[in-house]
């Protein structure tokens, strides 16, 4: 069984956009806080739920922000996460 948090536990990533081919930047290195869904949940499962966030939150940026769009329309792009 799953022991539920009592305290919260959060982990830091650093999180780029990048093209997937070259991997080159598209976006500024972002530092980003991100709570734990429970104390013994395993890093690939937070990473996980980590870059689905920021997919919805780049997809949400494209539709709506123009410059994004320009930035982002087009091109093969990835995100590019790790827990520090």
């Amino acid at each position: 069984m799953k022991s539920k948090l009592t305290a919260k536990i959060t982990a830091t990533f650093l999180v780029q956009i990048v093209e997937r081919g070259t991997r080159r930047g598209l976006t500024p290195i972002s530092e980003r806080e991100f709570d734990r869904q429970y104390v013994d949940e395993p890093d690939f499962m937070l990473e996980d739920r980590f870059k689905r966030q920021i997919l919805s939150e780049t997809e949400n940026a494209i539709k709506h922000q123009p410059i994004m769009k320009r930035k982002l329309s087009g091109i093969d792009w990835c995100i590019d996460a790790v827990i520090i």
